[in-house]
């Protein structure tokens, strides 16, 4: 019979000892502590055959998040799906800048699993309107600020980008899609096939979402207003230049862990530079 120690002592060829000791914390109900105290405890036969059944997905490349249902995110643990984007480590830059802010009134467009919109209404006393093209992504998200009790500070709207939404804000947020097509051949294969490709995959070499929010997004800013949002790696630049083609201004750029250029901050334009454009 395996002991917990069987499991997590080494890398094997189905998963590696740190994912065995993720899969048994969410099996057996324990803390990372509780599960290195607990060494030669023998999992229960269905508590065995649940481990198998989490090897033999993730041996099919399907990402750790999924199989154990959440991710951590902001010091907060989120509910996923494969109707969300797994929340990624450099996205958390946003949530700094936007608490930095202090803003009122927030925007967080393409929200899916709402741990941007959440993670700045744990820590702040923001009014926050998150919005997604996904029902499915909603449902998730509406059940993560139940989870940590900011509920009664969010509102959640199905909107296509803009579309459905009619309130000024002092602040937007996004992480939209940005990958370029042709980026695939490069791509973790547990992204490609798990992760949902609304999320992930834009037009116009990735650019497509930048276009739309910088040609939309100005009349829903209250003056003084600003916009934070992610890119992809060497995409800095251009997303700066289309940006700035419809008068904002840059503020800010935020290097990521890895110091690519990963978020950037923009003013909302001047009346004159939105009658120039």
């Amino acid at each position: 019979m395996k002991t917990i120690k069987d499991y997590t002592s080494h890398h094997s060829k189905d998963i590696s000892a740190f994912e065995a000791r993720i899969f048994l914390q969410k099996i057996l109900g324990l803390s990372l502590e509780e599960i290195i105290l607990k060494q030669d405890y023998v999992p229960k036969e269905s508590e065995a055959q649940q481990l198998l059944s989490f090897i033999e997905r993730r041996q099919n490349n399907e990402p750790v998040a999924y199989i154990i249902g959440c991710k951590e995110f902001y010091g907060l643990d989120f509910k996923v799906t494969k109707d969300v984007l797994i929340p990624r480590p450099e996205t958390e830059l946003i949530v700094d800048e936007a608490i930095k802010l202090d803003a009122f009134s927030i925007l967080d467009l393409c929200t899916g699993s709402g741990c941007i919109a959440i993670s700045i209404a744990y820590h702040s006393k923001a009014k926050i309107t998150a919005s997604d093209i996904s029902d499915n992504a909603l449902m998730i998200a509406k059940e993560n600020a139940k989870m940590h009790n900011v509920d009664d500070r969010i509102k959640f709207v199905n909107s296509n980008w803009f579309d459905s939404l009619d309130t000024k804000f002092d602040l937007i947020c996004c992480n939209p899609p940005y990958i370029p097509e042709s980026d695939r051949d490069i791509m973790a294969p547990e992204t490609l096939a798990f992760e949902p490709r609304i999320a992930l995959f834009a037009e116009k070499e990735g650019l497509e979402a930048y276009e739309i929010i910088a040609k939309t997004s100005a009349k829903f800013l209250n003056e003084n207003g600003r916009i934070i949002l992610e890119c992809g790696f060497n995409q800095a630049d251009k997303v700066s230049e289309i940006f700035t083609r419809f008068g904002f201004s840059e503020i800010k750029r935020l290097k990521d862990i890895a110091g690519i250029e990963r978020s950037i901050i923009f003013a909302v334009p001047t009346s004159t530079n939105i009658e120039s454009c």
